[in-house]
């Protein structure tokens, strides 16, 4: 297998960045292919909610029945004990609520950020050609979350697969894109 050539990969890399920076359009496609994939993990997350919310109303119901019926039974103890085990329950899909709210909440933000992103790339567009190899360095290192590349054998060519960053921060990038951040925008 051959070996990728990194400063070929490092070129592709970079021209594919400056692309985005500059194709309003093709940054759009990148945003809403990441947006696609939260889709799927926002829609799993609120089914998984709703579950959990029909759950505690569903031990809420039953614990008040077993209360209401507690006193016309010979021996309470019994119901005591389902109680207390009913409550425990309802006490753990609180706790299993309260994070998938949490993260319902963060999907949400994310979201928020996607769209304040579109507007930062443009700025750095107008401001990409005039970074020096280090800026550059740090730009990629704070725009990029990821990014994975293949070689193919039969076009001889790099592939690249990213995903863009949402959440950039300030100091991870060079001086010269620090004002036109998201999170600065968003503040």
């Amino acid at each position: 297998m051959p070996s990728l050539n990194l400063d070929e990969v490092e070129q592709k890399v970079w021209e594919e960045m400056r692309r985005l920076a500059t194709n309003s359009e093709r940054l759009r496609e990148q945003l809403q292919a990441q947006q696609d994939k939260q889709y799927v993990e926002d829609v799993v997350t609120q089914v998984e909610l709703d579950k959990v919310t029909r759950a505690i109303e569903q031990k809420e119901r039953q614990i008040d029945t077993l209360l209401t019926n507690m006193e016309l039974l010979e021996r309470p103890e019994y119901v005591k004990r389902n109680i207390t085990r009913l409550h425990d329950e309802k006490e753990n899909l609180a706790k299993t609520q309260a994070e998938l709210q949490e993260r319902v909440a963060r999907q949400q933000a994310l979201k928020r950020k996607v769209n304040a992103i579109e507007s930062w790339w443009k700025k750095v567009g107008r401001r990409i050609d005039r970074l020096t190899d280090q800026e550059r360095y740090e730009f990629l290192h704070a725009a990029l979350h990821q990014i994975l590349v293949a070689y193919d054998p039969k076009t001889k060519e790099h592939l690249l697969s990213y995903e863009l960053a949402i959440d950039i921060e300030d100091e991870l990038l060079p001086q010269a894109l620090r004002s036109a951040t998201p999170s600065s925008s968003l503040s």
